[in-house]
């Protein structure tokens, strides 16, 4: 539910002007009737090779009670540095793509400013 949110957040971004949204780079085509990532920029195939960053910490959800769920974005848990080298080991083991995830429950979430938000996103989107 939370990662459709993302994608949807990050569409409203764009269309608000919060952050512009370039051409893909990677993008999907047929050959021989079987759909195959390619980079636009070399014409080669692209095989993702994926990991998951997550980071995991107890949150008091709007709804009560507490639960542990991804804390990679919240305020007082982010870490700048933390996330870059994060990302920079996983490029050094051949990874191409991340998954983040977004936590839509931290009540401390819905009080920081609208432009920091999507701009910790940003900052890991623009360095992955």
């Amino acid at each position: 539910m939370c990662g459709s949110k993302i994608v949807f957040m990050l569409q409203a971004f764009a269309l608000l002007g919060v952050c512009q949204v370039a051409p893909h780079r990677i993008e999907v085509q047929t050959v021989n009737g079987v759909g195959q990532f390619y980079d636009r920029q070399t014409g080669l195939p692209f095989t993702p090779r994926g990991n998951n960053f997550i980071r995991l910490a107890q949150e008091n959800p709007y709804y009560g009670g507490t639960e542990v769920y991804h804390s990679t974005f919240n305020v007082g848990l982010y870490d700048p540095n933390d996330a870059e080298n994060q990302l920079a080991q996983m490029q050094m083991s051949g990874y191409n793509t991340v998954r983040v995830f977004t936590s839509c429950c931290c009540p401390a979430e819905l009080a920081i400013p609208a432009e920091v938000y999507p701009g910790r996103i940003w900052q890991i989107l623009s360095t992955s």
